[in-house]
């Protein structure tokens, strides 16, 4: 599946998939955007992007646990997360 909003900064776009338990998020910050992206069914611990832990990515800004998930903020650019569903 996938969705795009255009805003005042430019063009937010995610597309995600799911193979079982294991599920995969693309995600893109225009310039001057951030983004609070939620993971549900993550443990923080076991998201990547890009193949790496996240506290290795460059525009991570933060990371939080929630019952439901975890959810990442992040700054410009693009994101690739992927992570198994508990």
């Amino acid at each position: 599946a996938s969705a795009a909003l255009d805003s005042m900064v430019g063009r937010y776009a995610v597309s995600w998939s799911r193979n079982g338990n294991q599920m995969e998020l693309n995600v893109t910050v225009p310039a001057n955007g951030g983004a609070e992206i939620h993971l549900p069914g993550a443990q923080i611990d076991n998201v990547r992007e890009g193949g790496q832990p996240l506290e290795n990515v460059a525009g991570i800004r933060a990371t939080n646990r929630k019952r439901e998930g975890a959810v990442v903020e992040v700054g410009a650019g693009s994101y690739q997360f992927s992570y198994t569903t508990v």
